[in-house]
């Protein structure tokens, strides 16, 4: 049971990662971006090319991950998104071109098979007779700290407000000398960082593939829905109820049902809240 509990937290704290991301696009942008899996992917497969052909430290390598993938968030903010943000249907369809480019060069640059991040940790601890891989605590650990430390960032600071403001009445926001595209732009990079930090963290206990990124996206849409569209606490508490109802149903039923049990709770809860476990909003 505790093994069960401690891998449904670790996953749920991963797909927390990827949901803000969504989230933050959707709620800033009005554009739903399918492409934000592929940023999952390119974090995973910058620190796999730096550890394993660099020797780069795993930390190292997952901050530069990051700090790559945000670029390239940066990038693809400023000069694609940026001119469909009135054409919704735009975005979507340059979302779903950008997953082919960056899957496709993926493979044409590492090749289409499975590798892996050699994680930072190898061993295990035990905690009350069950054996818990280390690699999974850390990760668990410092998701959690980065899902924590976003969450201040846009409930404190200066930034973050104005994100919220921008979500809430963008009109109201640039009136009041808010530069949106300032916002939204860095609003994305975040997105893409830890969307980074996600691929990073799967790359260490899976495999990392050019397609990886696909499962989590969706988990995230599934997450941003029964927290609530642009609902930040939200979306906290709706990725560990999916990262728990994924590992227990895996591991006291079958693996192959676990995605099965996870959409059974996501239709449940829509049933009887249909705007979501904290509704619209921050």
């Amino acid at each position: 049971m505790i093994q069960q509990l401690v891998n449904g937290l670790v996953m749920g704290s991963i797909y927390g990662l990827v949901a803000l991301g969504v989230t933050m696009s959707f709620g800033l942008m009005g554009i739903v971006n399918f492409a934000h899996g592929a940023f999952v992917m390119a974090g995973a497969f910058a620190a796999f090319y730096l550890t394993t052909l660099y020797g780069i430290p795993f930390l190292l390598a997952a901050a530069a991950s990051m700090g790559i993938v945000g670029a390239l968030g940066f990038l693809v903010e400023r000069y694609s998104f940026r001119f469909a943000r009135h054409e919704p249907i735009n975005g979507l369809m340059i979302s779903i071109g950008l997953i082919y480019v960056m899957e496709n060069a993926a493979i044409l640059l590492f090749g289409p098979e499975n590798k892996a991040i050699q994680p930072l940790f190898s061993g295990t601890i035990e905690v009350g007779g069950v054996v818990l891989a280390t690699q999974r605590i850390f990760v668990f650990v410092a998701s959690s700290l980065l899902l924590a430390f976003f969450y201040l960032y846009v409930k404190k600071t200066k930034s973050g407000k104005s994100m919220r403001a921008v979500a809430e009445n963008a009109f109201a926001a640039q009136l009041m000398g808010i530069s949106i595209d300032r916002i939204i732009g860095l609003a994305f990079v975040i997105g893409c960082v830890l969307a980074a930090a996600a691929g990073v963290a799967l790359g260490s206990l899976f495999v990392v593939t050019a397609h990886m990124g696909a499962a989590p996206l969706m988990k995230a849409f599934v997450i941003i829905t029964l927290g609530g569209f642009g609902s930040i606490r939200g979306a906290f508490v709706a990725a560990f109820i999916i990262g728990l109802v994924d590992s227990l149903a895996a591991g006291y039923v079958s693996s192959a049902w676990a995605d099965i049990f996870g959409y059974v709770v996501f239709i449940l809860i829509l049933i009887f809240k249909p705007k979501g476990i904290f509704g619209e909003g921050t």
